[in-house]
Formats: C-alpha cells, sequence, structure tokens
C-alpha cells in the first residue's frame, strides 16, 4: 500500500477513518427512508436537494484538512492526509453518484422496508396460524 509500513499509528488512523468511510451513505439512506415521497425517483431527490450540500460541504471542510496536513513535515500526517483525502473521496462519489442510482433503480418504495409493517404483517401471520390450530 503505498510502500508504507501499516504499524500501529497508521491501524487506529483506518479505523477511525470507517466512520468517515460511512457516514455520507448513513445519511443518504436515512433521509431516502424518511422521505414521504412515494415514487423512487421522488424518494432519491429529496435527500439529495436536503442533505447534498451539507455533504458536499463537509467533504469540502474535510479535504481542506487535508490539505494542511500535506503540509507537514512528519511522514504520519502526509500518510494520514493521503488517507483521510482519498477516503473522503470515494465516500462523496459513493454517497452522491453511485448510491443514488442504486437507489432510483431498486431502493425501497412505498411502504416496502418499514420495520413497523413488517412486524404487524409478522403478528398477523402469527396469529393465522394460531388460529388455524384450535
Amino acid at each position: 500500500m503505498l510502500g508504507w509500513e501499516f504499524g500501529m499509528v497508521i491501524s487506529m488512523a483506518v479505523v477511525m477513518l470507517i466512520g468517515f468511510s460511512v457516514d455520507y451513505t448513513v445519511h443518504v439512506c436515512h433521509a431516502y427512508v424518511e422521505s414521504i415521497q412515494e415514487s423512487r425517483l421522488e424518494k432519491t431527490r429529496d435527500p439529495l436537494k436536503k442533505m447534498g450540500v451539507s455533504i458536499f460541504g463537509d467533504a469540502i471542510t474535510t479535504f481542506g484538512t487535508g490539505a494542511v496536513l500535506f503540509m507537514t513535515t512528519l511522514v504520519f500526517f502526509i500518510n494520514f492526509a493521503w488517507v483521510i483525502t482519498g477516503t473522503i473521496a470515494f465516500s462523496l462519489m459513493w454517497s452522491l453518484l453511485f448510491l443514488p442510482s442504486v437507489l432510483m433503480v431498486i431502493g425501497p418504495e412505498g411502504k416496502a422496508g418499514n420495520l413497523q409493517v413488517i412486524a404487524s404483517k409478522v403478528k398477523d401471520r402469527f396469529k393465522k396460524i394460531a388460529s388455524s390450530k384450535k
């Protein structure tokens, strides 16, 4: 991996960046599920309109952090800058380009994926089974 030795400090940085890597995607998915729209297209537009600017702004400020770290002389900070900017770049592309495309094609619509609806259907099914055994 870029000729770096994968030591304790780099491994801690990578573990810390796992949170960064899923953060934007979780925000988009949550806004998609909470959208009051019915169609996949409209449910996908909602999070992009509501969260897209915030996600992009967060990515810009994190890239700024990376830019400052690139100017240091310590190898750890330069390596960390590469890791953080790479992670944020991939996370941004995934959450604002790839994920919305997937949601438009196969994202849940209507009541699909709603845990309350699923629990209600399971409960009704168990009641039906219990009543048929009597």
